[in-house]
């Protein structure tokens, strides 16, 4: 189901850094499938779909007041899916998202 519409830009932050000594990466096939499969359809037929594009980000407080900021300019919007899940539903979550079934940044409520 497509959130966007066909003049939209969709921008998949990914983060990395390092966590108890490892290198971690938020980084999957299907970011780098969308990529690949947005850019050769809007090379194609350019506007056909929604732009795509990927950032890579560590921790870093500058990079994340200049995110702020593109969205308190509402030149960024984020977009979350409907469904709520409680902390003590934190794998049906997960399984929801990695599913498809997600529309948007899945929210887990903590309290």
């Amino acid at each position: 189901k497509n959130v966007l519409k066909k003049d939209g830009h969709y921008l998949n932050i990914i983060s990395s850094g390092t966590v108890n000594g490892k290198e971690i990466s938020s980084l999957q096939i299907g970011n780098i499938f969308n990529l690949i499969k947005h850019k050769l359809a809007n090379f194609i037929r350019p506007g056909a779909i929604p732009k795509y594009d990927v950032i890579g980000v560590k921790p870093d407080g500058e990079q994340l007041q200049m995110v702020f900021d593109l969205v308190r300019e509402e030149k960024l919007t984020s977009v979350f899916d409907p469904q709520i899940f409680g902390f003590n539903e934190i794998a049906d979550a997960h399984m929801y998202s990695e599913r498809g079934y997600a529309t948007g940044k899945v929210v887990v409520r903590i309290q």
